[in-house]
């Protein structure tokens, strides 16, 4: 991987997942969105989600 300089925080992604919003469903996700951002020296900030 090639290393490049870069101001910090420079990027935002929105991920949508539909799911039943179960205590264990909302864990399971948050832990693999925080490992995928972690592989590229990120983090995931939270969660939030849309109603009808």
């Amino acid at each position: 991987m090639e290393e490049v300089e870069r101001e910090e925080n420079p990027w935002d992604v929105t991920v949508s997942r539909a799911l039943t919003p179960t205590c264990e469903n909302i864990t399971s996700i948050e832990e693999h969105l925080d490992a995928v951002a972690r592989s590229y020296q990120g983090r995931a900030d939270g969660w939030g989600f849309f109603t009808n």
